[in-house]
């Protein structure tokens, strides 16, 4: 009968704990207006440093869904202080970040497109451009696509490797 009872109590404990842990898992929608103020139009500087300061300090272990929509984020904030200030390691953050948004969603079109764009046209490094750029193109309608900027980046990678031979 005391087994029985510790038992129950050892069940019970473990089922709190359990649902302890689980309300701590968060979806990013949820909280994500109250960290971000990115558009694709003008956005001042400072809105960019902020918003990459917020994001930069989310514990990421408590996000439970989302977390590919948060990496995205805080890579086009990476991206956007590239523009502001020309520090081509804002380039490679983001990147890296838009990689971490692919380990958790790699069908996410819009971080295809714009790793493909930087590996072309940033990094010169065309054979992963294209590893990209195949990848985009199997999980986005041709609709979508932006053929003169997919012809001209591998075009420009073409002239790239004819430089370099010289």
């Amino acid at each position: 009968m005391e087994r029985k009872i510790i038992d129950i109590v050892t069940l019970l404990v473990f089922i709190f704990l359990r649902i302890q842990a689980s309300g701590q898992h968060l979806d990013y929608k949820t909280f994500r207006d109250s960290l971000t103020q990115l558009s694709c139009g003008q956005v001042d500087s400072l809105t960019v440093v902020n918003t990459r300061t917020k994001l930069e300090t989310v514990d990421t272990n408590l996000i439970s869904s989302n977390i590919d929509i948060y990496y995205r984020d805080l890579g086009w904030c990476y991206y956007r202080l590239y523009l502001e200030t020309k520090d081509i390691s804002f380039i490679r953050m983001a990147s890296d970040s838009y990689d971490k948004a692919l380990s958790h969603n790699p069908k996410y079109a819009a971080v295809l497109h714009d790793q493909f764009f930087f590996n072309y046209f940033f990094f010169k490094d065309c054979q992963k451009g294209k590893y990209y750029m195949a990848r985009y193109k199997k999980v986005t309608p041709r609709k979508y696509w932006n053929k003169d900027e997919m012809t001209r980046l591998s075009n420009n990678c073409d002239k790239f490797r004819i430089k370099s031979k010289l």
